[in-house]
């Protein structure tokens, strides 16, 4: 069980590393384009100095088609070829070595693509008996199986919703909400102690 979750953790930050390089270029593109419309607001025009533009606007902006994250992303084609053409010209021994990064930055737009589809979840297939025994599970044990309430305005957020909600259950509380909860309870037996120490 460890070594799965350690697996998916590794293979989620092996994922973040290739996404990163892989749209390396792009992301300095970005930055540059960022940084050189700055300076010229700044130092030149001194005109659209709050412009900026939301999310949803740039979201109505973008296409979710290959060819539009092609016309997105253009600069990571252009700078594939262009390195593998001075590799080529100038260091043909290193291309060899380049090449890796060179058709993973050929392939940047549809990797963005790709990732970017929706994910489909497959619905498990459960026999009848499945059901009934997950449901008989569930009943053994304490839990709805009707939607999840949201949580009442205690300022606590109980861990497991019970059929049974007039029993106070301490599980998933943390002792400063349950000890304020229990205050009542203990108001006599301190000031009995009080008064007894006095």
């Amino acid at each position: 069980m460890h070594l799965r979750a350690a697996a998916a953790s590794y293979q989620r930050q092996l994922g973040q590393i290739f996404l990163t390089l892989a749209f390396l270029p792009y992301d300095a593109f970005i930055s540059l384009d960022a940084i050189a419309r700055t300076l010229l607001r700044l130092l030149v025009t001194h005109k659209r100095l709050l412009e900026w533009q939301t999310s949803s606007d740039s979201e109505r902006n973008t296409c979710a088609r290959l060819a539009g994250f092609y016309a997105t992303m253009w600069i990571e084609p252009v700078v594939a070829l262009a390195a593998g053409l001075f590799l080529a010209i100038i260091h043909p021994a290193q291309l060899f070595w380049a090449l890796p990064f060179l058709v993973v930055w050929l392939a940047a737009p549809w990797i963005a693509w790709r990732i970017s589809q929706p994910i489909e979840i497959a619905t498990p297939d459960l026999t009848a008996e499945q059901l009934s025994f997950l449901r008989r599970t569930a009943a053994r044990r304490g839990l709805s199986s009707k939607p999840l309430s949201p949580p009442r305005k205690t300022g606590c957020r109980p861990t497991i919703f019970r059929k049974c909600p007039h029993r106070l259950s301490l599980r998933g509380l943390r002792p400063p909400i349950w000890a304020w909860r229990c205050w009542p309870i203990w108001r006599p037996v301190i000031w009995g102690i009080f008064r007894w120490a006095a």
